[in-house]
């Protein structure tokens, strides 16, 4: 069954409705037995020419008189919502770990800048309330090196609505194939108990991936080896035990979640671990580790070669981390909630801001590379060989 990414819900293909502009029921056309069997032949090659001037000019009848596609309780659905699958993906972690100012450099990155394109993989938010609330929030922040603003507690009942990105895969991702990518990035605050979780994040009993993040001050260095930079004057982010209680809560919610639901849980959410705010730690890196930056993937088809052995190598260096400097409880709480896991050190912006909050040497690092791990675990992209 379809379902309406703001309600969150499935529906039957018919309690959709076709609405007008003026607010009026558009019945679908009740199809003869004579167009359906041309439809059928529509789908042979030299026939398929007709089945795409017939969907450009139904597409293009609906949009001289402002009709959308919308559910029963009124909410706007993408065009061809009911041909594309929808892959729900949810970021999760306390207040103050950077998730909306990730998931606006991520969406950034992916379609003003493309950097997936040479993997095969094109993304553009063609959804219209997730293009308003793009524009609204993320786009002219960061056009301008500032951060998106912090997503704020929704509410009485309501869930902050979520950003829909539509993704087509070409070769050599893999086979020709379009999904919409369904975003939910709710407050921090709504993440700490389970009430909260179910009225606020219903989204979590329909991911099929999840994102989560934490940041080095859920971290303990010792003082006579690191010391994080500008730490007096930043904002406190929370430390471990807010991080594991929020990875613990999402865990509770799971209990009924398609992905864990039988006598021996399979656990088989793909959920990609961050460590945010990485650029924090790059003089630890040459101190301690002997590195002089954080790892990248190659975003070009070389990926697909190994990209399990690639995601593992490149998760050495944030797993070491945390495990060395006190967030063994941290990854015992993401080892609970999968077995398919993934570890990466990002930076949403690449930097600290100025006093006027601008990024002036904004450089994102591997925004993209924990996306690409949980499609791979969702075999949405990939080599039929490399999968788990």
């Amino acid at each position: 069954m379809p379902l309406c990414v703001q309600c969150p819900r499935t529906y039957p293909r018919d309690a959709f409705q076709l609405i007008d502009a003026a607010g009026n029921h558009l019945p679908e056309p009740r199809l003869s037995l004579f167009d359906r069997l041309s439809r059928l032949l529509e789908r042979t090659p030299p026939l398929a020419h007709r089945a795409a001037n017939r969907r450009v000019a139904e597409a293009l009848a609906r949009q001289r008189l402002g009709a959308a596609w919308r559910c029963p309780a009124g909410h706007m659905q993408p065009e061809d919502f009911r041909s594309v699958k929808p892959i729900v993906i949810g970021l999760v972690g306390p207040t103050a770990t950077t998730k909306s100012s990730y998931l606006g450099s991520l969406l950034y990155q992916l379609t003003n800048h493309a950097i997936l394109s040479e993997l095969g993989l094109r993304f553009s938010i063609i959804d219209e309330p997730s293009r308003r609330r793009w524009e609204q929030y993320y786009e002219g922040q960061l056009r301008n090196r500032r951060a998106p603003g912090t997503t704020l507690r929704p509410n009485a009942d309501e869930q902050t609505p979520p950003l829909v990105v539509r993704m087509t895969v070409t070769p050599p991702a893999g086979r020709e194939a379009r999904y919409d990518l369904v975003f939910f990035d709710s407050a921090g605050e709504v993440q700490q108990t389970g009430r909260d979780v179910a009225v606020h994040s219903p989204f979590v009993q329909l991911m099929d991936a999840a994102l989560l993040f934490y940041t080095p001050k859920a971290l303990r260095f010792p003082r006579e080896v690191y010391r994080l930079p500008g730490e007096e004057q930043s904002q406190t982010a929370p430390g471990p035990s807010r991080v594991v209680g929020t990875f613990t809560t999402l865990l509770a919610q799971l209990s009924q979640h398609p992905a864990y639901v039988s006598r021996h849980p399979t656990r088989d959410l793909p959920t990609a671990a961050i460590l945010a705010k990485a650029d924090e730690l790059v003089e630890l890196l040459s101190v301690e580790f002997g590195a002089p930056e954080f790892p990248s993937l190659p975003l070009d088809a070389s990926y697909f070669d190994d990209p399990l052995a690639r995601q593992e190598e490149q998760g050495r260096l944030p797993y070491e981390i945390t495990r060395r400097y006190a967030g063994a409880g941290i990854l015992q709480a993401i080892e609970q909630l999968s077995r398919l896991r993934s570890y990466h050190a990002v930076s949403a912006m690449g930097c600290e801001p100025d006093e006027q909050g601008v990024f002036a040497d904004y450089r994102p690092l591997n925004v993209a590379e924990p996306l690409l791990a949980v499609l791979h675990g969702l075999r949405l992209i990939g080599r039929p060989g490399t999968y788990v």
